[in-house]
This record gives structure tokens, sequence and C-alpha cells, in this order.
């Protein structure tokens, strides 16, 4: 059996941990779980664009993530689309899983709907959401049975969550506290999530829109997930925004759909037992180009300005006391 979850223990509080990042048989389909790969509609164009897509391709160079030896690290090789680990296994519905409910969940824990792009958002909310519809494809011949999707959790949801609980335990009981970092990218495209019809629960991409905050239709560069400072201590949240603020970039701690009242915030913090988790999502503009598309082109000069950030604010979040990591 191929192993798809890979765990690296460290000597600091940090654990870090890339869920979105994985490409194996995105090039060659056949490194893909056969359960996958017999019902995954690959001859599609649109399927292979949106797998490329949900790749946060940039995170392994911005973060120097496989040379930092010194922290705790948890990662997968599954793409996103096929199994999102960093969601709830609640998140799903009859047209990805025979018997799982009604459909309100096209992009949860199994990705089951194309991501459309280019959406013309002056043609109001209704427009946008029929013109996304008319885009669409299903990902999926059918839905996957039960059986099947057990199979595919315990390819790569069981043991990624096992490792990810069994780091921060591990963290924990040596340092009396840990810091998971959970580390992605997001296009520097204005996204809508469509609240009706067979892709109900789906992402759709407009164009790209200018850097601002979240309530003015715009992205920042950093958006700090922290579920309202439920899910991480005061001290953590100001070394990541000073830490970026410092270098330029326009923060905002998350709103809406990046509250973080969902995933991993939820999943593992607990600030009276010292455990934090920071989501980092970095709008990667001018980095991942042309990502609504599905490409996995990269500018190596983005990533390189941004790494020494990234690196600095781990060396400072690696610093905080016990008591600066418990509430």
């Amino acid at each position: 059996m191929r192993n798809f979850v890979h765990s690296e223990p460290g000597d600091s509080r940090l654990v870090l941990d890339m869920p979105h990042s994985g490409v194996r048989g995105l090039d060659d389909p056949s490194l893909l779980p056969d359960v996958v790969r017999n019902n995954i509609r690959l001859e599609s164009a649109k399927v292979r664009e949106t797998l490329g897509m949900g790749v946060d391709l940039a995170v392994p160079g911005m973060t120097d993530f496989h040379n930092q030896t010194d922290h705790s690290r948890v990662w997968t090789d599954l793409p996103r689309v096929v199994l999102d680990v960093n969601r709830e296994l609640t998140s799903t519905d009859g047209l990805a899983v025979e018997g799982a409910g009604p459909a309100k969940h096209a992009h949860g824990l199994i990705w089951r709907g194309t991501v459309p792009h280019g959406l013309d958002f002056s043609r109001g909310p209704q427009g946008v959401h029929e013109q996304a519809a008319e885009m669409m494809e299903d990902i999926l011949r059918r839905p996957y049975t039960q059986a099947e999707l057990d199979e595919l959790l315990a390819l790569g949801y069981h043991p990624y969550y096992s490792a990810l609980k069994s780091s921060m335990d591990r963290v924990v009981e040596r340092e009396g506290a840990a810091v998971m970092v959970a580390l992605h990218t997001f296009p520097e495209f204005a996204p809508v999530k469509l609240s009706e019809g067979r892709f109900t629960g789906a992402y759709a991409l407009g164009p790209k829109v200018p850097t601002g905050l979240l309530q003015n239709r715009q992205l920042p560069d950093m958006i700090s997930i922290h579920n309202a400072g439920a899910a991480a201590t005061r001290p953590v949240l100001e070394a990541v925004r000073s830490t970026f603020e410092a270098a330029g970039y326009v923060v905002q701690d998350g709103i809406g759909p990046f509250k973080g009242d969902m995933g991993s915030t939820v999943l593992y913090s607990n600030l009276e037992e010292g455990r934090n988790v920071i989501g980092l999502e970095f709008v990667a503009r001018g980095i991942e180009l042309d990502r609504d598309q599905g490409s996995r082109e990269l500018s190596q000069e983005g990533v390189e300005r941004v790494r020494p950030v990234f690196q600095e604010l781990l060396d400072r979040l690696s610093d905080l006391s016990v008591d600066d990591l418990r509430s």
C-alpha cells in the first residue's frame, strides 16, 4: 500500500501542517489510489484543470517546508480535490457519497464539481450563479459507495488526523504548549461560494482583485485564520500580524468563510491545554501563475522574496513561552 501521509518529528513547539500541496497523480494518474482513479473523470479538461487549481503549490518553497527539520511536520501527497484532509468528515453529501444527505458540499471532504473561473461579477449574484452552473462539470462519475469512502479515508484522512494529533500531543507533553501552523496559499481572484443548485457549496472565481480588505471585496496579502481568537492566543496573532506588516504586507484576521470555524482550527485547538492553531492564507499574487486555469507554474523570484518573512515568523513563534501559548 502506498503511503500518502508523511510525518516528521521536531524539537520545537511548532507543528507545521501542509494539507493542500499534494500533487501525486496529477502528471501520472496511476499514482492515485485505485478507488479514486476509477471514479474521477480524468478525460475532462475541466476536471484536470480543477485538480491543478486546488493545489497550494507555492507553500513548500515559500516556507522552506521540507528543510524545517527543527519543527514537527505533517503533509499529504494526495491532491486536495481528491480528499480534503482539512475538512470535517460530515462535509459531504449524497452526490459525493451514497446516502450522505442533500447536496450542499460540492467542495467539501470530496470535491465533486469543477471550479469555474473568469466569472462576470457585473451580472449580479443570480447571474453569477447561473454563469457558474453553466460552466461547471461533475468531477466524479458517480457517488462513492460508503465502502469506497472508507477505503479512501483509511488511505489519506485518518492517517493525517492521527499524525497531526500525535504531533500536537507529543509537543504539548514535552514542551507544555504547541502551535500548529496550517500553511496555505489562496488564488488572487475574487471568490464566490455557490448557495443554490446542484453545486451548492462549490467555489467559483471571478477577476483578479486588488490588495485590500475582505469586506471591500478585495484580498489582503495574508489572512490570519483563528476562529475569532478561539484557536490561538494573542501573542501568536500579534506575531503573524507584526511580522508580515513589517515586511509591507496587508494582514487581516479572517472573516466569513475565512473565519476558521471549521477544519483544523476547530479540530485541534484548545487554548486551556496550550494547543494553538493558526491558519495562514497567503494570497500568492504573481507567484502562483494562472492558478485559476490549473497552471502549476511558479515565479521563483516571488517564492524567494517571501521566504525570509515566513522564516522570521516561524522563528518568532518558536520563541514564544508556554505562558504566551495558554489562556
